[in-house]
Protein backbone atom coordinates (compact mmCIF):
# COMPACT_ATOMS: atom_id res chain seq x y z
CA UNK A 1 0.00 0.00 0.00
CA UNK A 2 1.33 3.40 -0.56
CA UNK A 3 2.17 6.05 2.11
CA UNK A 4 0.49 9.40 2.31
CA UNK A 5 2.31 12.47 4.06
CA UNK A 6 -0.36 14.62 6.12
CA UNK A 7 -0.53 17.87 7.93
CA UNK A 8 -3.30 18.57 9.91
CA UNK A 9 -4.61 19.74 13.36
CA UNK A 10 -5.19 17.87 16.80
CA UNK A 11 -5.55 18.71 20.11
CA UNK A 12 -2.38 19.37 20.78
CA UNK A 13 -2.21 21.70 18.05
CA UNK A 14 -0.25 21.23 14.41
CA UNK A 15 0.66 17.80 13.53
CA UNK A 16 2.17 16.17 10.22
CA UNK A 17 3.75 12.54 8.98
CA UNK A 18 3.13 9.63 7.05
CA UNK A 19 0.17 7.49 7.62
CA UNK A 20 -0.32 4.20 4.84
CA UNK A 21 -3.47 3.25 3.54
CA UNK A 22 -4.76 1.77 0.31
CA UNK A 23 -6.19 5.31 -1.22
CA UNK A 24 -6.60 8.89 -0.33
CA UNK A 25 -10.34 8.19 0.75
CA UNK A 26 -9.02 5.54 3.52
CA UNK A 27 -6.06 8.05 4.32
CA UNK A 28 -8.75 10.60 5.51
CA UNK A 29 -10.41 8.13 7.53
CA UNK A 30 -7.65 6.46 9.29
CA UNK A 31 -6.71 10.14 10.59
CA UNK A 32 -9.44 11.40 11.51
CA UNK A 33 -10.42 8.03 13.80
CA UNK A 34 -7.52 9.09 14.94
CA UNK A 35 -8.39 13.19 15.96
CA UNK A 36 -6.67 14.78 13.13
CA UNK A 37 -8.44 17.19 10.71
CA UNK A 38 -6.22 16.72 7.60
CA UNK A 39 -5.45 19.98 6.09
CA UNK A 40 -2.79 18.50 3.35
CA UNK A 41 -2.78 14.88 2.07
CA UNK A 42 -0.53 14.29 -0.71
CA UNK A 43 1.22 9.82 -1.72
CA UNK A 44 4.44 9.61 -1.82
CA UNK A 45 5.99 7.83 -4.61
CA UNK A 46 8.47 4.98 -3.92
CA UNK A 47 12.30 5.82 -4.08
CA UNK A 48 14.31 3.53 -6.89
CA UNK A 49 16.64 0.73 -5.14
CA UNK A 50 19.68 3.48 -6.27
CA UNK A 51 18.94 5.39 -3.41
CA UNK A 52 18.06 2.79 -1.08
CA UNK A 53 21.41 1.91 -1.49
CA UNK A 54 22.75 5.68 -0.60
CA UNK A 55 20.47 5.24 2.49
CA UNK A 56 21.56 2.22 3.72
CA UNK A 57 25.30 3.15 3.30
CA UNK A 58 24.71 6.55 5.51
CA UNK A 59 22.77 4.25 8.03
CA UNK A 60 25.54 2.00 8.37
CA UNK A 61 28.33 4.34 8.55
CA UNK A 62 26.25 6.19 11.79
CA UNK A 63 25.63 2.82 13.30
CA UNK A 64 29.14 1.98 13.80
CA UNK A 65 29.31 4.94 15.71
CA UNK A 66 27.73 3.02 18.72
CA UNK A 67 24.45 4.57 17.93
CA UNK A 68 20.67 3.89 18.15
CA UNK A 69 19.23 3.61 14.85
CA UNK A 70 16.47 6.26 15.79
CA UNK A 71 19.06 8.54 16.51
CA UNK A 72 20.99 7.67 13.15
CA UNK A 73 17.61 8.88 11.49
CA UNK A 74 17.24 11.87 13.52
CA UNK A 75 20.73 12.69 12.17
CA UNK A 76 19.35 11.92 8.86
CA UNK A 77 16.91 14.79 9.01
CA UNK A 78 19.45 17.26 8.84
CA UNK A 79 20.99 16.28 5.93
CA UNK A 80 21.34 18.85 2.81
CA UNK A 81 19.76 15.79 0.56
CA UNK A 82 15.66 16.44 0.45
CA UNK A 83 15.69 12.31 -0.42
CA UNK A 84 17.41 11.45 2.44
CA UNK A 85 15.73 13.87 4.65
CA UNK A 86 12.52 12.07 3.30
CA UNK A 87 12.91 8.91 3.64
CA UNK A 88 14.19 9.40 7.73
CA UNK A 89 11.50 11.10 8.38
CA UNK A 90 9.13 8.36 7.04
CA UNK A 91 11.04 6.25 8.56
CA UNK A 92 10.79 7.62 11.41
CA UNK A 93 6.77 7.88 11.69
CA UNK A 94 6.73 4.68 10.51
CA UNK A 95 8.71 3.01 13.50
CA UNK A 96 6.79 5.22 15.86
CA UNK A 97 3.40 3.55 14.68
CA UNK A 98 5.23 -0.27 15.79
CA UNK A 99 6.15 -1.01 11.64
CA UNK A 100 8.89 -3.14 11.29
CA UNK A 101 12.09 -2.04 9.50
CA UNK A 102 11.75 -4.14 6.41
CA UNK A 103 7.97 -3.29 6.29
CA UNK A 104 8.98 0.13 6.11
CA UNK A 105 11.32 -0.31 3.59
CA UNK A 106 9.53 -2.15 1.29
CA UNK A 107 7.07 0.71 0.93
CA UNK A 108 9.77 3.26 0.76
CA UNK A 109 11.49 1.92 -2.07
CA UNK A 110 10.31 0.11 -5.00
CA UNK A 111 12.05 -3.00 -6.17
CA UNK A 112 13.97 -4.57 -3.40
CA UNK A 113 14.47 -8.32 -3.33
CA UNK A 114 13.41 -10.55 -0.78
CA UNK A 115 16.58 -11.08 0.62
CA UNK A 116 17.32 -8.07 1.25
CA UNK A 117 14.30 -7.25 3.07
CA UNK A 118 14.61 -9.80 5.19
CA UNK A 119 18.17 -9.70 6.23
CA UNK A 120 16.93 -6.11 7.40
CA UNK A 121 14.28 -7.52 9.35
CA UNK A 122 16.82 -10.52 11.43
CA UNK A 123 19.27 -7.27 11.68
CA UNK A 124 17.19 -5.16 13.29
CA UNK A 125 15.92 -8.19 15.49
CA UNK A 126 19.44 -9.26 16.58
CA UNK A 127 20.82 -6.44 17.12
CA UNK A 128 22.96 -6.85 14.24
CA UNK A 129 21.35 -4.19 12.17
CA UNK A 130 25.14 -2.69 11.01
CA UNK A 131 26.50 -5.91 10.54
CA UNK A 132 23.39 -6.95 8.40
CA UNK A 133 23.73 -3.77 6.61
CA UNK A 134 27.47 -4.11 6.03
CA UNK A 135 27.01 -7.55 4.30
CA UNK A 136 24.35 -6.39 2.23
CA UNK A 137 26.57 -3.49 0.83
CA UNK A 138 29.32 -5.27 0.31
CA UNK A 139 27.52 -7.56 -1.63
CA UNK A 140 26.43 -4.88 -3.61
CA UNK A 141 29.75 -3.76 -3.74
CA UNK A 142 31.01 -7.42 -5.48
CA UNK A 143 27.72 -6.89 -8.06
CA UNK A 144 28.78 -3.30 -9.20
CA UNK A 145 32.43 -4.32 -9.45
CA UNK A 146 31.18 -7.16 -11.51
CA UNK A 147 29.00 -5.68 -14.01
CA UNK A 148 31.75 -3.26 -14.40
CA UNK A 149 33.86 -5.39 -15.69
CA UNK A 150 31.50 -6.92 -18.02
CA UNK A 151 30.55 -3.27 -19.35
CA UNK A 152 34.29 -2.37 -20.27
CA UNK A 153 34.86 -5.72 -21.55
CA UNK A 154 31.89 -5.59 -23.83
CA UNK A 155 32.69 -1.87 -24.73
CA UNK A 156 35.10 -2.57 -27.56
CA UNK A 157 33.44 -5.14 -29.16
CA UNK A 158 30.25 -3.72 -29.33
CA UNK A 159 31.93 -0.79 -30.89
CA UNK A 160 33.42 -2.37 -33.75
CA UNK A 161 29.85 -4.20 -34.36
CA UNK A 162 28.26 -0.76 -34.65
CA UNK A 163 31.17 0.65 -37.13
CA UNK A 164 30.33 -2.99 -39.33
CA UNK A 165 26.76 -2.57 -39.56
CA UNK A 166 27.23 0.72 -40.53
CA UNK A 167 29.76 0.18 -43.26
CA UNK A 168 27.68 -2.80 -44.58
CA UNK A 169 24.60 -0.58 -44.64
CA UNK A 170 26.03 1.87 -47.12
CA UNK A 171 27.51 -1.04 -49.45
CA UNK A 172 24.14 -2.45 -49.62
CA UNK A 173 21.98 0.83 -49.74
CA UNK A 174 24.52 2.77 -52.09
CA UNK A 175 27.28 0.12 -53.86
CA UNK A 176 25.14 -2.98 -55.24
CA UNK A 177 22.45 -1.40 -56.71
CA UNK A 178 24.79 0.50 -59.22
CA UNK A 179 26.53 -3.12 -59.62
CA UNK A 180 23.41 -5.18 -60.13
CA UNK A 181 22.05 -2.54 -63.12
CA UNK A 182 25.10 -4.10 -65.15
CA UNK A 183 24.98 -8.20 -64.15
CA UNK A 184 23.13 -10.85 -66.35
CA UNK A 185 21.56 -12.59 -63.58
CA UNK A 186 22.17 -15.73 -65.62
CA UNK A 187 25.51 -15.64 -65.19
CA UNK A 188 25.53 -15.36 -61.58
CA UNK A 189 26.23 -18.06 -59.21
CA UNK A 190 24.36 -19.42 -55.82
CA UNK A 191 26.48 -16.59 -53.51
CA UNK A 192 26.13 -13.67 -56.03
CA UNK A 193 22.15 -14.15 -56.04
CA UNK A 194 21.97 -13.96 -52.51
CA UNK A 195 24.34 -11.30 -51.86
CA UNK A 196 22.60 -9.27 -54.83
CA UNK A 197 19.36 -9.72 -53.45
CA UNK A 198 19.70 -7.58 -50.40
CA UNK A 199 20.76 -4.81 -53.15
CA UNK A 200 19.14 -1.73 -51.32
CA UNK A 201 17.67 -3.49 -48.60
CA UNK A 202 20.75 -2.71 -46.45
CA UNK A 203 19.01 0.05 -44.18
CA UNK A 204 15.54 -2.09 -44.06
CA UNK A 205 16.80 -5.56 -43.23
CA UNK A 206 18.56 -3.90 -40.61
CA UNK A 207 15.68 -2.33 -38.82
CA UNK A 208 13.35 -5.03 -38.96
CA UNK A 209 16.48 -6.94 -37.50
CA UNK A 210 16.87 -4.42 -35.01
CA UNK A 211 12.48 -5.06 -33.96
CA UNK A 212 12.68 -8.59 -33.57
CA UNK A 213 15.82 -8.41 -31.26
CA UNK A 214 14.01 -5.88 -29.55
CA UNK A 215 10.48 -7.46 -29.54
CA UNK A 216 12.26 -10.83 -28.56
CA UNK A 217 13.70 -8.98 -25.31
CA UNK A 218 10.50 -7.75 -24.17
CA UNK A 219 8.90 -10.51 -24.78
CA UNK A 220 11.69 -12.38 -22.65
CA UNK A 221 11.13 -9.53 -19.88
CA UNK A 222 7.40 -9.72 -20.26
CA UNK A 223 7.82 -13.67 -19.68
CA UNK A 224 9.58 -13.27 -16.40
CA UNK A 225 8.22 -10.52 -14.92
CA UNK A 226 4.15 -11.71 -15.42
CA UNK A 227 3.08 -14.14 -12.73
CA UNK A 228 1.11 -16.37 -15.53
CA UNK A 229 4.03 -16.61 -17.39
CA UNK A 230 7.02 -16.63 -14.97
CA UNK A 231 6.55 -20.42 -15.02
CA UNK A 232 7.27 -21.07 -18.40
CA UNK A 233 9.84 -18.60 -18.75
CA UNK A 234 11.55 -20.23 -15.60
CA UNK A 235 10.80 -24.19 -17.71
CA UNK A 236 12.48 -22.94 -20.84
CA UNK A 237 15.65 -21.48 -18.68
CA UNK A 238 15.97 -25.20 -17.11
CA UNK A 239 15.20 -27.10 -20.05
CA UNK A 240 17.48 -26.23 -22.90
CA UNK A 241 20.71 -27.08 -22.37
CA UNK A 242 23.31 -24.57 -21.89
CA UNK A 243 20.87 -22.47 -20.22
CA UNK A 244 19.89 -25.02 -17.34
CA UNK A 245 22.76 -25.39 -16.35
CA UNK A 246 23.89 -21.34 -15.48
CA UNK A 247 20.15 -21.70 -14.17
CA UNK A 248 21.05 -24.29 -11.70
CA UNK A 249 24.34 -23.28 -10.85
CA UNK A 250 22.96 -19.49 -10.15
CA UNK A 251 19.94 -20.59 -7.71
CA UNK A 252 22.48 -23.05 -5.88
CA UNK A 253 24.67 -19.71 -5.13
CA UNK A 254 21.23 -17.60 -4.46
CA UNK A 255 20.66 -19.97 -2.03
CA UNK A 256 24.12 -21.14 -0.10
CA UNK A 257 24.81 -16.99 -0.23
CA UNK A 258 21.12 -16.59 1.35
CA UNK A 259 22.10 -18.72 4.22
CA UNK A 260 25.33 -17.80 4.83
CA UNK A 261 24.60 -14.54 5.05
CA UNK A 262 21.79 -15.03 8.03
CA UNK A 263 24.11 -17.26 9.84
CA UNK A 264 26.86 -14.98 9.70
CA UNK A 265 23.96 -12.88 12.01
CA UNK A 266 23.62 -16.26 14.13
CA UNK A 267 20.88 -17.02 12.63
CA UNK A 268 19.66 -20.74 13.83
CA UNK A 269 19.78 -23.10 10.17
CA UNK A 270 16.16 -23.65 10.34
CA UNK A 271 15.53 -19.79 9.94
CA UNK A 272 17.95 -20.00 7.82
CA UNK A 273 16.75 -21.85 5.04
CA UNK A 274 13.14 -20.52 5.96
CA UNK A 275 14.79 -17.00 4.65
CA UNK A 276 17.32 -18.50 1.62
CA UNK A 277 14.50 -20.01 -0.03
CA UNK A 278 12.45 -16.88 -1.01
CA UNK A 279 16.13 -15.41 -2.51
CA UNK A 280 15.70 -18.17 -5.21
CA UNK A 281 14.55 -16.54 -8.25
CA UNK A 282 13.58 -19.11 -10.45
CA UNK A 283 10.27 -20.46 -9.35
CA UNK A 284 10.74 -23.82 -10.67
CA UNK A 285 14.08 -24.50 -8.40
CA UNK A 286 12.02 -22.55 -5.34
CA UNK A 287 9.76 -25.21 -5.69
CA UNK A 288 12.31 -28.36 -5.17
CA UNK A 289 14.06 -25.65 -2.43
CA UNK A 290 11.11 -25.31 -0.11
CA UNK A 291 11.17 -28.74 -0.08
CA UNK A 292 14.32 -28.34 2.11
CA UNK A 293 12.79 -27.19 5.40
CA UNK A 294 9.73 -29.57 6.00
CA UNK A 295 12.77 -32.69 5.63
CA UNK A 296 14.60 -30.85 7.79
CA UNK A 297 11.44 -30.82 10.40
CA UNK A 298 11.28 -34.35 9.80
CA UNK A 299 14.67 -34.93 11.30
CA UNK A 300 16.60 -35.24 7.85
CA UNK A 301 19.93 -33.76 7.45
CA UNK A 302 20.60 -30.08 5.63
CA UNK A 303 23.00 -31.96 3.66
CA UNK A 304 20.88 -34.87 2.62
CA UNK A 305 18.02 -32.60 1.58
CA UNK A 306 19.93 -30.46 -0.75
CA UNK A 307 20.95 -33.37 -2.01
CA UNK A 308 17.64 -34.43 -3.00
CA UNK A 309 16.97 -31.21 -4.99
CA UNK A 310 19.39 -31.96 -7.62
CA UNK A 311 20.60 -28.26 -7.80
CA UNK A 312 24.06 -28.55 -5.72
CA UNK A 313 27.53 -29.79 -6.94
CA UNK A 314 28.43 -32.97 -5.27
CA UNK A 315 31.44 -31.43 -3.54
CA UNK A 316 29.33 -28.75 -2.08
CA UNK A 317 27.49 -31.00 -0.04
CA UNK A 318 30.03 -33.26 0.70
CA UNK A 319 31.65 -29.75 2.59
CA UNK A 320 28.22 -29.02 4.14
CA UNK A 321 27.79 -32.98 4.89
CA UNK A 322 31.71 -32.06 7.10
CA UNK A 323 30.44 -29.21 8.47
CA UNK A 324 27.24 -30.64 10.03
CA UNK A 325 29.15 -33.25 11.71
CA UNK A 326 32.15 -31.13 12.85
CA UNK A 327 29.80 -28.50 14.05
CA UNK A 328 31.20 -25.73 11.78
CA UNK A 329 28.90 -26.00 9.12
CA UNK A 330 28.53 -21.87 9.25
CA UNK A 331 32.40 -21.50 8.80
CA UNK A 332 31.84 -24.26 5.82
CA UNK A 333 28.98 -22.66 4.27
CA UNK A 334 31.09 -19.44 4.21
CA UNK A 335 34.58 -20.94 2.65
CA UNK A 336 31.54 -22.41 -0.44
CA UNK A 337 30.36 -19.19 -0.88
CA UNK A 338 33.92 -17.54 -0.87
CA UNK A 339 35.07 -20.11 -3.74
CA UNK A 340 31.68 -19.44 -5.65
CA UNK A 341 32.53 -15.72 -5.62
CA UNK A 342 35.91 -16.34 -6.32
CA UNK A 343 34.94 -18.35 -9.35
CA UNK A 344 32.19 -16.17 -10.29
CA UNK A 345 35.04 -13.40 -10.79
CA UNK A 346 37.42 -15.80 -12.56
CA UNK A 347 35.14 -16.28 -15.11
CA UNK A 348 34.33 -12.75 -16.03
CA UNK A 349 37.85 -12.33 -15.66
CA UNK A 350 38.72 -14.98 -18.30
CA UNK A 351 35.85 -13.26 -20.50
CA UNK A 352 37.60 -10.08 -19.95
CA UNK A 353 40.46 -11.66 -21.77
CA UNK A 354 38.76 -13.25 -24.54
CA UNK A 355 36.83 -10.22 -25.53
CA UNK A 356 39.96 -9.02 -26.91
CA UNK A 357 40.93 -11.61 -29.70
CA UNK A 358 37.30 -12.50 -30.23
CA UNK A 359 36.36 -8.91 -31.23
CA UNK A 360 39.90 -8.89 -33.44
CA UNK A 361 38.21 -12.29 -34.89
CA UNK A 362 34.93 -10.78 -35.81
CA UNK A 363 36.50 -7.48 -37.24
CA UNK A 364 38.42 -9.66 -39.37
CA UNK A 365 35.10 -11.49 -40.39
CA UNK A 366 33.10 -8.45 -41.44
CA UNK A 367 35.79 -6.89 -43.16
CA UNK A 368 35.98 -9.83 -45.39
CA UNK A 369 32.11 -10.01 -45.73
CA UNK A 370 32.71 -5.91 -46.78
CA UNK A 371 35.27 -7.00 -49.17
CA UNK A 372 33.43 -10.14 -50.54
CA UNK A 373 30.21 -7.96 -50.78
CA UNK A 374 31.81 -5.33 -53.18
CA UNK A 375 33.98 -7.54 -55.16
CA UNK A 376 31.44 -10.06 -55.86
CA UNK A 377 29.42 -8.02 -57.84
CA UNK A 378 32.65 -7.00 -59.22
CA UNK A 379 33.43 -10.46 -60.68
CA UNK A 380 30.11 -10.94 -62.05
CA UNK A 381 29.77 -7.74 -63.85
CA UNK A 382 33.39 -9.01 -65.73
CA UNK A 383 31.66 -12.31 -66.33
CA UNK A 384 28.91 -10.73 -67.98
CA UNK A 385 30.54 -8.29 -70.28
CA UNK A 386 33.23 -11.34 -70.82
Amino acid sequence: MPDFHYRGLSISGSVSGFIEASSKKSAESLLKAKGIKVLNLKVERPYDVKTFWLFLSLIKSLLDQKISLVDALEISLNQSNSKIKKIASRTLSQLSEGQTLDVIFESIFKGLDQKTLSLLKIGSEQSGLAHAAGILLEEQKLKKDINREFNRAIAYPAFVLLFAVAALIVVFDTVLPEFSQFIDQQNQTLMQKIILSGAGKGYSTFLSVLWLLLLTGFSLLALQKLHASRKFYYYFMTTVPGLKLISRKTSAYEYLNAINLAMSLNVDLGSSVQLAEKTVGNLIHRSKIENIKTMLLNGVTFSTAIRETQLFEPMQIAKIEVGEKSKTLPEILNSIVADLIEKRRQRFALFSQLVGPFAIILLGIIIFLVAYVVVTPMMALQNTIG
